[in-house]
C-alpha cells in the first residue's frame, strides 16, 4: 500500500483511465499510477470539492465557486490551464456530464449547465432551496439531489429541459 501526504485536506478524489485526481485546496494533485508521476495543478480558489473529466479536459469545483478547467496536453506537460468557468454564486459541490454538458450542483441551491464544446452556461436551474448536493443523468433525465429533503427529476428535450413530476 502506498501512502501519499498531501499536506492538505483532500476534498474530492476521482480516477480517469491510469490517472488519480485528488481535490485540495487552490489546487489538484494528478497522479499517474502507471508512470508514478505527479503533478500539481494550480487554478482553483479555495478547497475543491468536485471534479469531473470529459473532452479531454478535467474540471474542478471549489469552494469559490469558480470551476477551473484542464485541457490534456503533451506526456511531459499533461494538463494546461485553459480557463475558470464564473456563475456559481457558492461553493461547487458536484458534478455530472451526460451528452455534450456538465451539470455542476452548488450551495448556492443552482444547477448550471455548461455546453462541454463552448465553455459556456447555457441554462441556470433553480429547482432545489437548499444545496444541490448530487447529480445524476440517467436515460432522458437529469437527477438532482438536495439539502432541502427532495430528490428530482427533470427530463432531456432539445435545447430545454423540463420538470418532471
Amino acid at each position: 500500500m502506498r501512502v501519499i501526504n498531501l499536506g492538505a485536506e483532500a476534498g474530492s478524489l476521482i480516477s480517469e483511465g491510469p490517472w488519480v485526481f485528488i481535490g485540495m485546496p487552490n489546487a489538484v494533485k494528478a497522479l499517474n499510477i502507471q508512470r508514478a508521476k505527479d503533478f500539481h495543478l494550480e487554478g482553483p480558489v479555495g478547497q475543491v470539492h468536485a471534479m469531473a473529466v470529459a473532452n479531454d479536459m478535467l474540471f474542478a469545483g471549489a469552494s469559490s465557486g469558480m470551476i477551473s478547467v484542464w485541457n490534456g496536453n503533451t506526456e511531459s506537460d499533461p494538463f494546461k490551464y485553459v480557463t475558470s468557468l464564473k456563475g456559481h454564486d457558492g461553493a461547487v459541490v458536484c458534478f455530472i456530464v451526460g451528452g455534450r454538458y456538465l451539470y455542476s450542483g452548488s450551495v448556492d441551491q443552482t444547477i448550471k449547465v455548461w455546453d462541454l464544446n463552448t465553455l459556456q452556461c447555457t441554462m441556470t436551474l433553480r429547482q432545489h432551496t437548499d444545496t444541490v448536493t448530487s447529480l445524476l443523468c440517467w436515460d432522458q433525465y437529469l437527477i438532482s439531489g438536495s439539502l432541502d429533503g427532495t430528490v428530482k427529476a427533470l427530463g432531456f428535450f432539445p435545447n430545454r429541459l423540463e420538470h418532471i413530476r
